[in-house]
């Protein structure tokens, strides 16, 4: 669990403009659990403003697997859930999904789209094949919008 990166990537995340999404690992190590202990409050459905063994769960976690509906999750976090809790409550879905985004961006590169999901050029790849995201170079915002929308766990 100890990683010379991860110290510099949760300080750039506390000074960063924009809000990101984490990984399990990296959501993990921030809030100095392990990371079966995060998955279970996900996976067992112990989050949304729950009570789970006198720890609050989670609202903003999204799956991002190619297959939603697998076995295997490829869950992420919201930043600002992750290290301030408090300034994460009484969001809305749409508020949250626009502070992830560009702002005044009509489309994102694929490069972006990977920047924001934590993905390498093979996972954007995948998707577009499955046929949750489009291909080409870009892909419009909406369609990322809505792509944050329907792999948001409720």
């Amino acid at each position: 669990m100890n990683s010379p990166i991860l110290p510099s990537v949760a300080s750039d995340l506390t000074t960063s403009e924009r809000p990101t999404l984490l990984p399990l690992s990296t959501a993990a190590w921030i809030r100095r659990q392990p990371v079966r202990a995060l998955r279970r409050l996900v996976e067992g459905g112990n989050f949304k403003r729950r009570q789970h063994a006198r720890k609050r769960g989670f609202e903003w976690v999204w799956n991002v697997a190619t297959n939603p509906q697998g076995r295997r999750r490829d869950l992420r976090f919201w930043s600002v859930e992750i290290l301030t809790p408090r300034k994460s409550r009484r969001r809305t879905a749409e508020e949250v999904i626009q502070s992830l985004l560009p702002p005044q961006r009509h489309r994102l590169t694929n490069g972006e789209v990977c920047d924001l999901f934590g993905w390498q050029y093979e996972n954007l790849n995948a998707h577009k094949k499955a046929g949750g995201l489009p291909p080409g170079r870009t892909i419009p915002r909406r369609v990322v919008e809505r792509f944050l929308k329907k792999r948001l766990l409720h």
